[in-house]
């Protein structure tokens, strides 16, 4: 008995392991998609070729530093960034310190990004490898505990309530009669640049990957929670693993296999579970009629 609850234990750890690093890849996938992280990205490496830090400018050309700063710069953001986000969701729950965890993971990218470094300046150095390379690794640990801090901090503090000033606060003014409901906490968790129209969500193991107009973003909620987080608001769940809201389905259709499906204003397609047909359909019937 004891070796069985050994074994399930194992495979809920296992579990929760496969679900953050799952999200944590959908987030750098979405990530890397984006236009911003690449004008990043080319402004560095144009940025490091033209001033060539580090000693670069003087002892590589124009051409050599290209190469260099353009193999460098875009192999260490990746590495970077897969750290940054995985270290995240890793710490999803707050558990530990942000800025300890930001700092481990920036000392796990240390290894990988000495080597590549090492490598570059020993291919295309005229003197070799590096004649210094405690000091290679001290100012790559550097920069990168500091790239990983900055990473973080955007998240992590954007989420953090605003230190209390010194004198005592004066007392709350009573609140409005006719002030709106709190803002849920799903739309609390959106990054600032998805904005807060929801088109769907979709159950992703322990999480919610949840779609907008301008993006998508995984979050640490059950779906079941954060159905009844937007209760007022004017969306269904129509299959176990997906919440949609109606304002943005634009069909309903059947499929060739007899089923159901919809499609959202942003292009995905939904199946409609079999107990929820005639209550998507009534409901979509319904606000087509009070349009007319």
């Amino acid at each position: 008995m004891t070796e069985n609850n050994g074994k399930r234990a194992e495979k809920s750890g296992a579990g929760t392991w496969r679900d953050w690093v799952h999200s944590a890849l959908r987030e750098v996938q979405d990530t890397l998609r984006r236009p911003l992280y690449w004008a990043i990205v080319a402004t560095a490496v144009t940025l490091t070729v033209v001033a060539g830090p580090f000693g670069t400018l003087d002892g590589m050309t124009m051409p050599v530093r290209a190469f260099f700063w353009g193999v460098g710069i875009p192999v260490t953001g990746l590495v970077m960034t897969v750290l940054i986000v995985g270290s995240r969701h890793f710490n999803a729950d707050r558990r530990y310190p942000w800025t300890l965890v930001s700092i481990a993971a920036a000392l796990i990218g240390v290894p990988p990004t000495f080597a590549l470094f090492y490598g570059l300046v020993s291919a295309v150095s005229p003197y070799g490898p590096p004649r210094y390379p405690l000091r290679l690794l001290t100012e790559l640990t550097t920069i990168l505990v500091l790239i990983s801090i900055v990473g973080n901090a955007r998240i992590y503090l954007r989420r953090t309530p605003a230190a209390t000033a010194a004198e005592p606060a004066p007392a709350p003014a009573p609140m409005p009669v006719d002030a709106g409901p709190a803002l849920p906490l799903l739309l609390e968790k959106l990054p600032d640049e998805l904005g807060q129209e929801l088109v769907c969500l979709r159950a992703q193991d322990h999480y919610v990957e949840a779609v907008t107009p301008l993006g998508r973003a995984t979050i640490l909620m059950r779906l079941s929670d954060a159905e009844r987080d937007l209760a007022g608001f004017d969306g269904l769940r129509v299959h176990r693993s997906w919440w949609v809201n109606l304002d943005h389905v634009v069909s309903l259709a059947r499929t060739e296999a007899g089923g159901m499906e919809l499609t959202t204003s942003t292009g995905i397609t939904i199946p409609v579970a079999r107990g929820q047909r005639a209550t998507v359909k009534a409901a979509l019937d319904q606000r087509r009629e009070a349009a007319e």
